[in-house]
């Protein structure tokens, strides 16, 4: 169900192009992935765990 998720990084497009790509490049990065999985397994928060999956 969580696949059709919108991409919320791209919410910075309103204010620019070159803001969006900053935004959407850290947030499709392995830092942002790693960081989403260490939260959601050391504070047992199951929804941060199924969107670091997406």
């Amino acid at each position: 169900m969580l696949l059709f998720v919108p991409d919320v990084s791209m919410a910075a497009y309103a204010i620019s192009q070159k803001v969006d790509a900053y935004v959407y490049n850290a947030a499709h990065t392995y830092i942002t992935l790693l960081l989403l999985v260490f939260l959601g397994l050391f504070l047992s928060v199951d929804w941060l765990l199924l969107v670091s999956f997406i």
